[in-house]
């Protein structure tokens, strides 16, 4: 199985894409950083996805091509130094779901999420369709 896993090298995205990958499947991570990542972790396939601005469709369609699943490890735990609670667990995650949706991949598992609050409340309004 092709898995994507965004956040993937992030404490708990490294760790699934070992995981994963010992396992038999085939990951690739996506991160904002790409250079980062690459250095890290260069025995694994990367792709470049930043929540702040988020793929256009086409690319996500080029992203998500052979891809069976998507793990969403994708974290902040507090605004600043170029982060933002909002875009990382509202906008960024409802552009993924959508992308999933639009591109015919049905096995999607969120593992960051914001704690109680307006935040999610509103992360919890939207879910894919199937």
């Amino acid at each position: 199985m092709r898995v994507l896993i965004l956040g993937g090298y992030g404490f708990v995205g490294a760790q699934l894409m070992a995981a994963l990958s010992q396992r038999g499947h085939d990951v690739c991570g996506a991160g904002r950083d790409i250079d980062f990542a690459r250095r890290r972790y260069a025995f694994w396939d990367w792709a470049e996805i930043d929540f702040a601005d988020p793929p256009a469709p086409p690319r996500w369609a080029e992203i998500l091509n052979g891809v069976d699943a998507v793990i969403n490890c994708v974290g902040v735990l507090q605004d600043g130094g170029g982060d933002s609670t909002r875009t990382a667990h509202i906008s960024g995650a409802e552009s993924v779901f959508r992308a999933c949706e639009a591109n015919g991949v049905r096995r999607f598992i969120q593992i960051s999420a914001v704690s109680d609050g307006p935040l999610s409340r509103e992360f919890l309004r939207f879910s894919p369709s199937w």
